[in-house]
């Protein structure tokens, strides 16, 4: 059974994942904050980590550089799931080397779900399959370390969709 570490602030956010994650056969802890989530790093090594980068004390980002520090952690996939993940923050986890971004008001469990099964799934590389990235949604690919949140969303059309409805009610006179 594969170990997930879900560290969110947000109890319900939290509660709803921790649900939909141990009914998808995973094995999960939980974290209310970075302390808490740095506290069970020292002592267990998960699968894999589903990161919020904004919480209060310790922030996300230094949640991940202690994980990147530790040898026996510095591999674990971290999925960040976060809505401060289309700015410098999000930047810097993806220079470290975290594997997704999910802005936590538009991800779905099932889309959650979804991306953390792909991660956890062997390289298709080394075993000899193409991988899926031509057919992938901007919003599954992994971010690069130059990732740039303007050039990448202009591609996608839900984000024009809802910079078009943006403007429109701008021009109604709608801040």
């Amino acid at each position: 059974m594969k170990r997930v570490l879900l560290v969110d602030d947000d109890a319900v956010v939290s509660r709803t994942y921790r649900d939909r994650l141990s009914a998808h056969g995973f094995q999960v802890n939980t974290a209310s904050g970075g302390a808490m989530a740095l506290s069970i790093l020292r002592s267990a090594k998960p699968d894999l980590v589903v990161l919020d980068l904004m919480m209060p004390e310790i922030c996300g980002v230094d949640v991940l550089k202690f994980i990147r520090s530790e040898e026996r952690l510095a591999q674990t996939p971290v999925v960040v799931l976060s809505n401060d993940c289309r700015n410098d923050l999000g930047r810097h986890a993806a220079r470290l080397g975290s594997k997704r971004p999910f802005i936590k008001a538009q991800c779905s469990p099932s889309v959650l779900m979804a991306a953390i099964d792909e991660v956890l799934q062997p390289n298709l590389a080394a075993a000899g399959l193409p991988e899926p990235v031509a057919n992938t949604p901007t919003s599954l690919r992994p971010l690069s370390a130059d990732y740039d949140p303007t050039a990448a969303d202009q591609n996608d059309p839900l984000w024009r969709g809802r910079t078009r409805r943006r403007n429109e009610l701008a021009g109604r006179g709608f801040p």
